[in-house]
């Protein structure tokens, strides 16, 4: 008996048409992904940046920050707190300013408004060994736990940020063990390819198996990232091979070909855009509303006043007849309990007004540190009332932070 099997005509222009139609920038970035979870978080699902204020929306201390300014709340001449969340380390006989801008690029990832500008008003042109100058941004432990560093099952993160320094020339990014001996290095360079022009880079960093980063706490500082303007050979990596990848060694801030931006008067270093993602994939930016930022910028930093208004700062009581307990209430759930108190005058010397009962106001009373937790700061004011006499013991008291001067609650790392 014979058989006759019929099959339909393959159309194979057709099907080769079909096997080549592209798959667009999104397609391609999907095919590269390693896990499920990488696709969830690439079309957009939950959130994905680590990094706050990468947007440099939020700018708590000011729009203009001079190196040691007291607006600053330094803790010292050569390391103080830029824009929210970000510090500036300045370690060469130079020094710089940091401001926010306002006249941000229009890029892939949406328009950028703000950006973060160092200039150097004064250069130094001698970078000696040990002398380095950069930004750093650092996360904590409980942050850091999604992606198991120290162990064998540690993940890929990637950095991408948006940059348009004003020389050209290779510069460095620094990921270390912050907080643990700082002996777990990666560097990788980047390109500014053409002066003052904003372009994006992208940096893959493979998960850590080795080393310590486990601080005590979850609110510790885990690990940190350097953004580098300057950086004398001591803490120069020159051997190519360690590019990249993991090693260690205590403080490595850049490669041999980093651009020493402190050498030129008025040079400048920009970023906006920051971002830090679990995955191999840099997705676009994650944009948040200021609302949202600037929450989360409060977790490390709170200042009340800083304007031409009178703000209000707490309500309190006498506890004798000249001294106050005042109390503070902080909008969100500090870092820590334990932040740093900074009172910043007005012009005329004075910061603070406090309301005894119906009687009167007494100017600028001198405040002590006092009782802290996570949600409220009580400060204990002295010569709060300049009267005497039992009748002022116990009398509710109310504060206002008078125009132009500020009180800043802070407990960043």
């Amino acid at each position: 008996m014979t058989i006759k099997i019929e099959k339909s005509e393959i159309d194979v222009r057709a099907k080769l048409n079909e096997a080549s139609k592209p798959t667009g920038v999104a397609g391609n970035a999907m095919l590269r992904a390693d896990t499920p979870q990488e696709q969830f978080r690439m079309i957009g699902a939950g959130r994905r940046n680590l990094i706050i204020n990468g947007a440099f929306q939020v700018a708590q201390r000011g729009t203009s920050i001079t190196e040691g300014g007291a607006n600053v709340n330094a803790p010292s001449a050569t390391s103080y707190f830029a824009l929210d969340r970000f510090k500036a380390a300045e370690h060469t006989d130079g020094s710089f300013t940091v401001a926010q801008k306002n006249d941000g690029p229009m890029t892939d990832d949406g328009r950028f408004r703000y950006y973060m500008e160092a200039e150097w008003t004064n250069p130094d042109t001698g970078v000696s060994a040990t002398q380095y100058a950069g930004f750093f941004y650092k996360l904590e432990r409980g942050e850091l736990d999604q992606f198991n560093y120290g162990t064998t099952e540690a993940k890929t993160m990637t950095l991408s940020f948006y940059h348009a320094h004003s020389i050209p020339g290779h510069y460095s990014i620094c990921v270390r063990n912050s907080g643990n001996g700082s002996d777990r290095n990666f560097v990788v360079d980047y390109h500014q390819d053409e002066a003052d022009v904003w372009q994006k880079s992208t940096i893959v960093i493979p998960g850590d198996m080795k080393g310590s980063w486990n601080p005590t706490k979850d609110e510790d500082d885990a690990m940190s990232i350097m953004f580098t303007m300057a950086n004398g050979t001591q803490y120069q990596e020159s051997d190519y091979t360690k590019w990249r990848r993991w090693f260690s060694v205590s403080y490595r801030h850049s490669t041999h070909l980093q651009t020493q931006m402190c050498a030129t008067a008025n040079s400048k270093f920009r970023l906006t855009g920051v971002q830090l993602e679990a995955g191999s994939v840099a997705t676009p930016f994650e944009h948040r509303s200021y609302g949202e930022e600037l929450a989360l910028c409060q977790r490390y930093l709170h200042v009340i006043g800083g304007s031409t208004d009178v703000i209000y700062l707490g309500t309190g009581s006498m506890y004798n007849t000249t001294n106050a307990n005042l109390s503070v209430p902080l909008p969100v759930t500090f870092r820590d309990n334990n932040p740093t108190l900074t009172k910043v005058a007005n012009s005329g010397g004075n910061w603070i007004n406090v309301y005894v009962g119906a009687t009167g106001t007494v100017s600028n009373p001198t405040p002590l540190q006092g009782d802290f937790t996570q949600s409220n700061i009580r400060i204990y004011c002295i010569n709060a009332h300049n009267g005497t006499g039992s009748s002022f013991v116990g009398a509710s008291i109310w504060a206002m932070v008078l125009a132009n001067a500020m009180l800043i609650l802070d407990c960043d790392f």
